[in-house]
């Protein structure tokens, strides 16, 4: 049995035969490749490190899949247990000064100067969140074969934890009755690294 969190990540070693051009895992329609391991690439072994989405609210189908030269492609399950996780939600009230103090810092995005405050606002809040969170999806797709780090991702060592990974956030204002709600998808704060999947092309769990 192995466990996985909503919002988490999961590390999947795996054997693939010599002619496998590519593989990795899918998540329902997320795919995340895998990679050669640098001492047994001979021996097909592979490394694979796949997320589980945090808005996910049924079990998704996790699968091992690999691609021949030829073009044949196979797959198989991986056997889970999905822990499902609540994640905080925080409401946040913002005044006519607050906004007009943030806008500058968004001088070098286009936006209409004939626009109120609060559309410019609206504006941010909508579309260059959407933008950056394509920016920061599609980074997935170049990764570097090889891990870039050792260790757990630590925070800086006098620094204060100021949001988690998914955390709900209500931004709203009393008079004018408008509500933006917005999800955090990145943080700083440290990520212990999750256990281990094994998997065989056979099936076999290890």
């Amino acid at each position: 049995m192995h466990n996985v969190n909503v919002g988490g990540v999961g590390f999947a070693v795996y054997q693939t035969s010599r002619d496998a051009a590519s593989s990795g895992v899918f998540v329902d329609d997320l795919f995340f490749p895998g990679y050669p391991d640098k001492d047994q690439a001979e021996k097909g072994i592979h490394h694979c490190y796949f997320a589980i989405p945090f808005d996910k609210t049924s079990n998704p189908k996790i699968n091992l899949w690999a691609k021949d030269k030829a073009g044949n492609e196979a797959k198989t399950s991986i056997y889970y247990l999905l822990k499902k996780k609540k994640f905080r939600e925080d409401k946040i009230e913002i005044s006519d000064p607050f906004i007009e103090k943030l806008l500058p810092y968004f001088s070098f995005y286009p936006l209409d100067s004939e626009d109120s405050d609060i559309k410019k606002f609206l504006k941010i809040n909508n579309d260059l969140r959407r933008e950056n969170h394509q920016a920061l999806s599609q980074l997935k797709d170049k990764t570097s074969p090889e891990r870039l780090w050792d260790g757990v991702w630590l925070s800086h060592w006098n620094g204060q934890t100021m949001a988690r990974f998914a955390d709900h956030r209500f931004t709203f204002t009393k008079d004018r009755g408008w509500t933006i709600r917005f999800t955090l998808v990145w943080t700083s704060r440290r990520l212990p690294m999750r256990r281990c999947l094994r998997q065989t092309t056979e099936g076999d769990l290890c």
